[in-house]
């Protein structure tokens, strides 16, 4: 029978599940107390699903073994152990093995999320070689030495479609998908087919903000803009790697796709010009409302010596008062922005604190046979698992599952 001690357990630095045919990984709650955790061995078991929160309470873990499962797929944030606002996700992993598995593709931000990674092994699963996984050749290019690919038995080899079985995936420089087309009996198929939209053509906005702008020139304009996810953030990698302990300062970047008539269009521009090679420095003054939307006037801050100051001043809206930080920035993104609308960059900096855990166990937990007898509340925050039985109603393992030394 294993039983651990609270303060053991959340010392753990290595634990060891492999062969003891774990399902699923269920719950955001199945790690819960193991912050301190490095290493997580679950390979060769029977997984098939990971929830896409289930490694979120592990902040430190830098090595994770799934080979050996039956993984179909992956949510793109199933390897995910930091949330930033519970909007951004990253990992802070540098191994990962996923051979001998099902899987036939992975997202890819399965993979930008984790900019730490060194070694990834992805080989003995039924690859499937089309558009789908198209970006994986240019992120292995840009991440040189973590696949250790060509010419290693450890490499991608495709699956399907049946022209490319056996062959390597990361030595296909072309891989397309077919557009779907629909024939009708009697009518010609047409040749020229349209172009597949990309998928961020259809990604969702983050929210709304409202953006009234103002400089000591006379200009002024107001604007509604939806927010988005940046492509990059470039520092996250260099933060991620040197933290030690919380709280974790990063700094984030949001776009803003801001629609505007054509002179407001201009004014905007006008206002906006000086600060497309570096942003306007703000500061966060008086609230202006909290419902029903968070508003703040921000006015710049003091000039520098490598930067415009034109004496801009702003009164800032959003569905996400978490964007409202004391100093922002915001620059002019010329090359995106075009007659249909202008782009913006919003930055700044955020406290990542380490997350906790509910004070009480959820309807859920309940379901699964759990009670209070298998839990030590060590304070009003933190929940640990304690006994054997915990441990194996958090994994869905059977009750003949083999001992595991923690």
């Amino acid at each position: 029978m294993v039983t651990t001690s609270p303060s053991c357990l959340s010392q753990e630095e290595i634990l060891k599940l492999s062969y003891n045919r774990v399902e699923e990984l269920w719950s955001e709650q199945t790690f819960a107390g193991l912050s301190s955790l490095l290493r997580l061995y679950l390979d060769h078991n029977l997984l098939r699903w990971i929830h896409p929160r289930a490694l979120l309470l592990m902040p430190r873990l830098r090595l994770l073994r799934l080979q050996g499962n039956r993984l179909l797929q992956l949510h793109p944030e199933a390897l995910c152990t930091l949330s930033l606002l519970d909007t951004h996700f990253y990992s802070t992993l540098r191994h990962l093995d996923l051979s001998n598995n099902s899987l036939s593709r992975v997202p890819r931000e399965l993979l930008e999320t984790a900019p730490l990674l060194e070694t990834l092994i992805l080989h003995s699963n039924p690859w499937s070689c089309d558009c789908s996984m198209s970006w994986l050749l240019p992120w292995a290019v840009s991440h040189p030495g973590v696949m250790n690919c060509p010419g290693s038995p450890q490499c991608p080899v495709c699956a399907s479609p049946r022209s490319l079985q056996d062959q390597a995936l990361l030595e296909q420089l072309s891989l397309d998908c077919p557009p779907p087309v629909i024939h009708s009996p009697g009518q010609p198929t047409p040749l020229d087919l349209p172009d597949i939209l990309p998928r961020q053509s259809f990604r969702e906005s983050l929210g709304t903000l409202s953006l009234s702008l103002s400089d000591q020139q006379g200009f002024s304009v107001d604007v509604a803009c939806n927010i988005f996810h940046t492509e990059t953030n470039p520092n996250i990698p260099s933060e991620l790697a040197n933290f030690q302990s919380f709280p974790l300062h990063l700094a984030l970047s949001w776009s803003l796709e801001c629609h505007a008539e054509q002179q407001d269009y201009e004014k905007l521009w006008r206002i906006m010009a000086y600060y497309s090679e570096s942003p306007a420095q703000l500061e966060r003054g008086l609230m202006l409302s909290k419902t029903p939307m968070v508003a703040y006037r921000y006015k710049q801050a003091p000039e520098s010596e490598n930067g415009y100051h034109t004496g801009v001043k702003a009164s800032i809206a959003t569905s996400l008062p978490w964007l409202l930080q004391s100093a922002i920035s915001i620059q002019l993104g010329r090359a995106k922005s075009s007659r249909k609308a202008v782009h913006l960059v919003l930055s700044t900096r955020v406290s990542a604190q380490c997350r906790k855990l509910r004070n009480a166990i959820d309807d859920d937990s309940l379901s699964k046979g759990f009670n209070s007898s298998q839990f030590n509340i060590v304070n009003q925050n933190s929940l640990y698992l304690t006994s054997q039985f915990a441990l194996r109603n958090a994994f869905n393992i059977p009750d003949n599952f083999k001992q595991t030394r923690l």
